[in-house]
C-alpha cells in the first residue's frame, strides 16, 4: 500500500494520506488507529478534539 510521507502533528499523532482510498489516516507510535477521515484538516480536528486542554 502506497501512502504519503509521514506528517507529524504537534500531539505525537501521524496524519497519513492512503493513496489506495484516498482516505487520511491517523497513527500514534506508528501503529494505526481505527479512524479515517475524507480531508486531513477533518483528521487534524479529530486530533484535536482528543487533547483536553481543545474541549
Amino acid at each position: 500500500m502506497d501512502e504519503t510521507p509521514r506528517k507529524e502533528h504537534l500531539y505525537g499523532y501521524a496524519v497519513r494520506r492512503n493513496a489506495a482510498t484516498g482516505r487520511w489516516e491517523i497513527f500514534w507510535k506508528d501503529k494505526k488507529l481505527n479512524q479515517d477521515f475524507a480531508t486531513e484538516a477533518d483528521a487534524e480536528e479529530w486530533i484535536d478534539d482528543q487533547m483536553p486542554l481543545n474541549r
